[in-house]
């Protein structure tokens, strides 16, 4: 008979989200940054900026949820023993959306 797995414990000094879904928030503040350097800067380009800049980081959010929910199994964390191979098939995945979302529309 086997053990059940202990939780894992957070390392020091790292932080622990319960929801998933601030994975990617230093992203969203980056680009939010951007968009305010520009805003100030060429406030005439901030239309088609904030067009292009939406697309690129919606479409990179989508395709890491997409991959999270295509491969359940084949997580990218520590656990997984095909680690490497599980980040390249994510940044093929993230890749492929975001040339589908910018160049299809």
């Amino acid at each position: 008979m086997t053990e059940p797995t202990k939780p894992r414990t957070p390392r020091k000094n790292q932080v622990v989200f319960t929801f998933d879904g601030f994975r990617m928030s230093l992203w969203l503040l980056w680009t939010v940054i951007i968009f305010l350097f520009v805003a100030y800067s060429q406030p005439q380009q901030l239309q088609v900026v904030l067009y292009k800049a939406g697309l690129v980081t919606g479409a990179a959010w989508m395709g890491y949820w997409i991959d999270r929910s295509l491969f359940i199994k084949f997580r990218v964390d520590e656990r997984n023993p095909d680690l490497s191979v599980s980040m390249v098939r994510r940044a093929i995945v993230v890749g492929c959306v975001i040339l589908g979302m910018t160049l299809g529309l």
